[in-house]
């Protein structure tokens, strides 16, 4: 039985190839809907940042982009964490606060692996995603203290 091999460095060749042909392909898409004035507020402005070299704007949009993608990512993360560990707390919220995922917990009473579970959680996103800038901050509180959680949280069970 003969073995065949894939030649790697032809391979990412035409992956190369492939992904500069989507990029120009997308860049005159923009291109024409900025000629024909449909283009999206938000792309106009990036656009102009590109042009001016505007270093500050391009790095918030990058950093809002950033938010976009790491911090959905980030709860995924803490949630399947809080799962696999087979405790969770009683009620979960949370909010976002520019690089952070804020996690409020309520856990029952005196429940010390409940509250682990949820720092553990926070401890493992935290390393996952400590190089990207942004963290996780974790509220416990107890079920018998019957604190009210902030209302800009959101809750994810309850």
């Amino acid at each position: 039985m003969t073995q065949q091999t894939l030649d790697t460095s032809s391979e990412k060749s035409i992956k190369l190839s492939e992904m500069f042909d989507d990029m120009v392909a997308r860049l005159r898409v923009d291109e024409l809907a900025l000629e024909s004035g449909v283009a999206s507020d938000e792309k106009k402005e990036l656009y102009k940042s590109i042009l001016e070299n505007n270093q500050i704007n391009l790095a918030q949009a990058a950093i809002d982009m950033g938010r976009v993608i790491i911090i959905p990512a980030m709860l995924n993360d803490f949630v399947i964490t809080l799962k696999n560990s087979q405790i969770s707390p009683k009620n979960l919220s949370v909010s976002f606060n520019q690089e952070k995922l804020l996690v409020w917990a309520t856990v029952l009473a005196e429940n010390e692996e409940m509250e682990d579970a949820v720092f553990i959680a926070e401890a493992k996103v935290n390393a996952k995603y400590h190089a990207t800038g942004f963290h996780v901050s974790s509220t416990v509180v107890y079920d018998e203290d019957e604190t009210n959680k902030p209302a800009h949280y959101q809750p994810i069970f309850e």
